[in-house]
């Protein structure tokens, strides 16, 4: 009892799960590294990064970035058109790169948000982004494949290291078992041993107290002993 061993089947079955713990363990490896090299092979393609490629189809999937990027691309085309028209001083020069600013700094904020970091020009324009529904083009299709092979990327790395833990959890327990077994195995031979010794003392008390006439039976007299009249030897007339 002392062990804390429940039974006999406790151990046998922590070290299945453990096996089974470290298989799973090693798929989850292989398909994560198998995840990423595709991830990356596709990243290449697109000469992007997967984190960048993971903000372009943000951005490409938020309708308020994508309205302040249509608004910016159509103000700064007619600005083209006005200054190859109009001196810089003119008012709808003026106005029209106000209204282009506006509509930039709009962009880069609404960017900001979304990717959840600054959003820069450089950024912007390393992104490659473009007005429209472009989900459905090459390239969006292959943004989307390459946003998911990154999503599945990283729940399978949430996965493994979830089963990393548990695998060193299970062989804690399972090094805790062993020096119990160990403990069990001691005890249970003092146990045999004490109850040896038990029944050996037992048998010696019960033998002492036993009734030693069962043992040997009473004898009865059936005639009276009767005792010689003159003693037959030394014999006087040998000895004259």
């Amino acid at each position: 009892a002392s062990s804390a061993i429940g039974s006999s089947n406790k151990a046998d079955n922590l070290s299945e799960n453990l096996e089974d713990l470290r298989r799973q363990e090693a798929e989850a490896q292989a398909e994560l590294k198998q995840t990423r090299v595709q991830a990356q092979n596709l990243a290449n393609n697109l000469g992007l990064s997967p984190q960048s490629a993971r903000d372009a189809f943000a951005l490409h999937s938020d309708s308020l970035f994508q309205q302040y990027l249509a608004e910016y691309t159509r103000s700064s085309g007619e600005l083209v058109t006005l200054e190859a028209k109009f001196q810089a001083s003119s008012p709808l020069v003026t106005d029209k790169q106000a209204e282009a600013a506006t509509a930039y700094q709009s962009l880069l904020d609404r960017g900001g948000k979304v990717i959840g970091r600054s959003f820069s020009p450089e950024l912007l324009q390393q992104l490659n982004l473009r007005t429209g529904n472009d989900n459905n083009s090459y390239r969006g299709g292959l943004l989307k494949d390459l946003v998911s092979l990154q999503s599945q990327a990283d729940g399978l790395e949430a996965r493994g290291a979830e089963l990393t833990r548990q695998v060193s959890r299970l062989e804690q327990q399972e090094n805790v078992m062993v020096r119990q077994e160990s403990t069990s195995a001691r005890l249970q031979q003092e146990a045999k041993f004490a109850e040896t010794v038990y029944s050996s003392n037992l048998a010696k008390s019960r033998l002492s107290e036993s009734d030693l006439y069962k043992a040997y039976p009473q004898i009865q007299v059936a005639f009276q002993p009767s005792l010689p009249k003159k003693p037959s030897s030394p014999n006087p007339a040998l000895v004259g």
